[in-house]
């Protein structure tokens, strides 16, 4: 079913940047199954994040687009989680649930809902977007503020300009304080994924996965949009699937749930994770200790990444496409997933 264009999101062609910048990974942050102290936790087993979807919002107004794809994604994946920690009961009234329900993170829809306008500008977009862990690092250090403390406000009729969204000046001292309030309650914490579907899958039952990915004709439909050959031009999250399908894509443009083909090109998964304060989110015992080995029987060298538990090594199988075999009672078959020994000599 093809969607009749309106002017919030005309700009949306196929191949167009919205808002996303890509950059070689970072020395310091995490990659899953490689160095990385996230502790992996299976939460959602059946990784149908969709269900907690958010309250729709868009990120292109009258007068412009905010190109801050990048952190309306961060906080999607990061609203679907709150919701879930709600419905599970991890987060309640003894640990903080009754303090963002008082400092006003309620929308008028009854859905947790943070400003990606404060996000925006806190993490310095700019015009050109910004980076997926840039957002994420910001959301860490300087926490969230409600949406309606600052509200995106993006149908006023009133003319103003992009400039005019990101204004520093509109953040007082008094709504950083407030933000920086919420990493009292929760903690986040972020690490790059493998984007092959089995990495997405595995992860999938811990958070949504933000992704960078292009913009394939056509955008506006409901139906499953087909893979195309361009470069990363957009952010959204995928949260769920149909397994060799479609991947369930909650986005920021009309119609905002879509479906991308399970082929879909998609270049970077972040996941970003939210959680009470008293959950062992961070452990840096798990930080991989990479050795550089040699092959005793031949002159090729290779990087030797130890899996210290099995959560680990999942993660790592994940990352380079291994399918774990599995016994009956889904634990691991390690006569079938171990090819050889390494001996030292």
């Amino acid at each position: 079913m093809q969607i009749k264009k309106d002017k919030t999101y005309q700009r949306l062609e196929h191949g167009m940047n919205t808002g996303v910048l890509l950059r070689p990974i970072q020395a310091n942050n995490y990659i899953a199954g490689v160095y990385s102290a996230v502790v992996y936790k299976e939460r959602l087993k059946d990784r149908q994040w969709k269900v907690y979807r958010p309250t729709d919002e868009k990120q292109i107004g009258i007068y412009f687009d905010t190109m801050s794809c990048v952190s309306f994604a961060g906080d999607n994946t990061i609203e679907e989680q709150i919701a879930y920690l709600i419905d599970e009961g991890i987060l309640n009234e003894n640990n903080g649930l009754k303090e963002l329900q008082e400092m006003g993170f309620w929308d008028e829809n009854g859905n947790f809902n943070c400003s990606d306008r404060f996000l925006a500008i806190m993490s310095g977009t700019t015009k050109y977007g910004n980076y997926l862990e840039v957002i994420w690092e910001t959301i860490r250090k300087v926490g969230l503020l409600p949406e309606k403390d600052l509200p995106n406000n993006l149908d006023d009729r009133t003319p103003w300009t992009w400039e005019d969204w990101m204004n520093k000046d509109v953040i007082t001292q008094e709504m950083k304080d407030k933000a920086k309030r919420v990493l009292d309650i929760l903690q986040f914490a972020y690490e790059w994924v493998a984007i092959t579907p089995e990495s997405l899958k595995y992860h999938l039952k811990q958070a949504p996965i933000q992704i960078a990915a292009p913009v394939c004709s056509p955008w506006n439909t409901t139906e499953i949009i087909q893979a195309c050959p361009a470069g990363a031009g957009h952010s959204t999250i995928i949260d769920g699937y149909v397994d060799k399908e479609y991947w369930h894509d909650f986005d920021h443009y009309f119609p905002y749930g879509k479906k991308l083909a399970w082929n879909y090109p998609i270049k970077a998964g972040l996941k970003g994770i939210v959680e009470v304060k008293e959950t062992n989110l961070i452990d840096k015992s798990l930080m991989s200790n990479s050795k550089i080995i040699k092959d005793a029987d031949s002159s090729a060298v290779g990087i030797w990444d130890p899996a210290i538990n099995e959560s680990a090594l999942r993660s790592q199988c994940a990352n380079r496409g291994i399918k774990v075999p599995e016994l009956a009672d889904g634990n691991i078959d390690w006569d079938k997933l171990i090819n050889g020994d390494w001996k030292k000599r």
